[in-house]
């Protein structure tokens, strides 16, 4: 018995021990499954885009007391439970965020563990968006009150419809919040550029909203930027949408303009000690310049070989010190002479042969060049060459690093250039880019007499200029003595500088600028046109009612000749004027205060009338009396006398009237009968 209550002891302990065996495999090939499977995902997760790790079971529907706060979608009605409806995308700690299709303006449904292939997830944390780090990944499902949607319409836009090439273009959008979500710069809302999306032809695709505003659901706001217009002339898309910032682009398009960027118009203003456009050499001509080589089209001026123009100026310029703007177009290389492969250099300063010849050059080297590039070759501070294409050497020791291809120069493009000079050393400006500063090596002569725009400014046989100059606008602003009585260049008076400006007219605003230290004080008088009491003047189109200097309202009546009447009170009703030769005409009235005479000169010969205008005599006027009368032959002629009253009567003369005859007739015919 012992024996037997021993085995089965034995036996209960091994059945026993083999249980515990068997339940600790099964539980560690079960936590090393799940291990395995975590493993998995997280490699997953680390390789493929968030859309394709989304499919694994790690969606767990978790009762909502489990969820942390941050993890709830804010809003209203209880979220629920289970793995369909809508859904939010949450990382641990991070607040959720709407989820979208691309495109559509609602948040996308997930279905079970299943969804749309096309469908993307994104989830922005610190501003930026990524997928493959999201793991621990919930969805709850809320509401569909609780979702958010972006929408807009287009309300109207002004933009003008022309613009210079290269200049600024104030706009103004005005669009409206159609959806449930408020726009602000933080949540990323702004206006896109489109028609393409995202195209730069404008300077920027995005116009923001300041910090400080948010449009709220239902409001109109009108966002308002200054681009700036392509450097090319040409005819340009304009056309902007609402966006959210790598959420969507979501409703209207403005309406899509067509605008026309044009050519800058040359134009001088007086200042310049040369100004002319260089389409013409009889122009040229006519300002002074030699054409030493090229030829001129309405394109502008195009330096030959050994070619260009020289100016020779008198002592009073001095050049010393000023500036000078050209328009260049055409920058592209082509097959040039001598080796140098059709590159250019623009403004090289020379002046060894000769001394006196000072100048801008467009050139082109036949050493430095590289990979056909357009400009001169240069060499970074370390020595290492680099830069082939974004080149521009002004100068020995003046060089500015420019890209010429962001954006892409074209064929054709014209691009200004700005260049001042003085003691203190050189400035460039490409169209609006400062581009660099240099030493003072490089200025001119104060004695330079001679001014080239060239190939070369020495007409080098080896340097092909390419390039055409399509106007030119030069100043001399050497040194100038203030005081010295003289008006020189750049002064506006010198001993008798205005120091106050007045011109007596109440309706004129008496400016002084500059200062007669400066020698460059000036006076100006523009038109007062605001309605404003005080100053004396009434505006045109201003009445008592906004300027008290108008005297009040116009009241017909009141004694006072308001504006707009021409009589108040002793208006004229007779126009008669007493001279026979001039036609009398009321207009207006008395009621009206508006009554006025016009006294037009009677130009017909006619009879009856008792004139002889200018040029009428008695053979076709009556009025106008022949020789050996009284009257006039002509107004102011003397008559042909004989009769014994030559006279002369002035316009519209009379002799004695009938009552005068007839009174002295009677005191006649009184003496003779005493």
């Amino acid at each position: 018995m012992i024996a037997l209550a021993f085995a089965h002891a034995l036996v209960t302990a091994l059945v026993t021990a083999l249980v515990i065996v068997i339940v600790d495999v099964i539980v560690i090939v079960i936590v090393d499954v799940i291990v395995i499977v975590v493993a998995l995902v997280i490699a997953l997760a680390l390789v493929l885009p968030l859309p394709l790790v989304l499919p694994l079971p790690l969606v767990l529907p978790l009762p909502l007391a489990l969820v942390p706060p941050a993890l709830r979608r804010p809003g209203p009605g209880p979220a629920r439970q289970g793995g369909g409806g809508r859904g939010v995308c949450a990382i641990a700690g991070v607040p959720p965020r709407t989820l979208r299709l691309p495109g559509r303006p609602r948040a996308w449904r997930l279905d079970g563990f299943r969804r749309a292939a096309s469908t993307e997830i994104m989830q922005r944390r610190c501003g930026v968006w990524f997928g493959a780090g999201c793991l621990a990944v919930l969805f709850i499902a809320v509401p569909e009150a609780t979702w958010g949607a972006n929408d807009s319409v287009f309300v109207s836009q002004t933009v003008p419809a022309t613009v210079t090439r290269g200049a600024p273009l104030p706009v103004e959008l005005t669009f409206r919040n159609t959806g449930d979500t408020t726009w602000t710069r933080a949540a990323g809302y702004f206006l896109g550029s489109e028609n393409p999306m995202d195209n730069m032809t404008w300077g920027t695709n995005r116009v923001w909203l300041p910090e400080a505003d948010a449009v709220a659901p239902g409001a109109s706001y009108t966002f308002r930027a200054t681009l700036t217009a392509p450097a090319v002339e040409g005819i340009y898309d304009f056309q902007w949408r609402m966006l959210q910032e790598a959420v969507e682009w979501f409703g209207a398009y403005s309406t899509n303009l067509r605008i026309e960027v044009r050519a800058p118009v040359f134009a001088c203003d007086g200042t310049e000690t040369l100004c002319l456009d260089l389409t013409s050499a009889a122009a040229v001509e006519a300002s002074g310049g030699v054409v030493v080589g090229g030829d001129f089209t309405a394109a502008g001026f195009q330096p030959s070989d050994r070619g260009g123009i020289d100016w020779e100026f008198g002592p009073e310029h001095d050049f010393s010190a000023g500036e000078m703007e050209v328009a260049v177009t055409g920058l592209l290389p082509r097959p040039g002479g001598e080796g140098d492969g059709g590159k250019v250099s623009i403004f090289d300063f020379c002046g060894l042969e000769p001394e006196t010849n000072e100048g801008v050059g467009l050139q082109k080297m036949a050493e430095d060049y590289r990979d056909g590039h357009i400009f001169r070759y240069g060499m970074d501070d370390d020595g290492l060459a680099d830069n082939w294409d974004a080149v521009i050497i002004t100068g020995r020791d003046f060089r500015c690093y420019y890209s010429i291809n962001d954006p892409p120069w074209q064929e054709g493009e014209t691009h200004n250039f700005r260049l001042t000079w003085s003691s203190a050393g050189l400035e460039l400006w490409i169209d609006a880019t400062h581009c660099a500063s240099g030493g003072n090596g490089d200025t001119f002569d104060p004695a330079s007499k001679l001014f080239t725009l060239a190939a070369r400014c020495t007409h080098y046989a080896n340097q092909h200029a390419i390039a055409r100059f399509t106007n030119l606008r030069l100043w001399a602003r050497g040194a100038r003595t203030c005081g010295n009585g003289v008006v020189d260049p750049g002064e506006t008076c010198d001993g008798d500088c205005p120091t106050s400006c007045s011109d007596g007219d109440p309706c004129t605003a008496d400016t002084l600028t500059g200062s007669a230290a400066a020698c460059n004080a000036a006076c100006s008088y523009p038109a007062v046109v605001a309605c404003a009491a005080g100053d004396g003047c009434c505006p045109a189109g201003c009445t008592g009612a906004t300027d008290a200097d108008c005297g009040g309202p116009a009241t017909c009546g009141n004694g006072v000749v308001d504006p707009g009447e021409t009589c108040d009170g002793d208006c004229p009703t007779d126009c008669d004027d007493g001279d026979v030769c001039t036609a009398d005409l009321p207009t207006g009235s008395a009621a009206a205060c508006n009554a006025a005479c016009r006294h037009t000169p009677i130009p017909i010969c006619t009879g009856g009338d008792g004139c002889c205008p200018a040029g009428c005599t008695a053979a076709n006027d009556p009025d106008c009396t022949g020789s050996g009368d009284a009257g006039t032959d002509s107004p102011g002629v003397p008559d042909s006398g004989g009769d014994g009253c030559d006279c002369t009567l002035g316009r519209g003369a009379r002799g004695p009237s009938p009552l005068l005859l007839l009174l002295a007739a009677a005191l006649l015919r009184r003496r003779r009968s005493r």
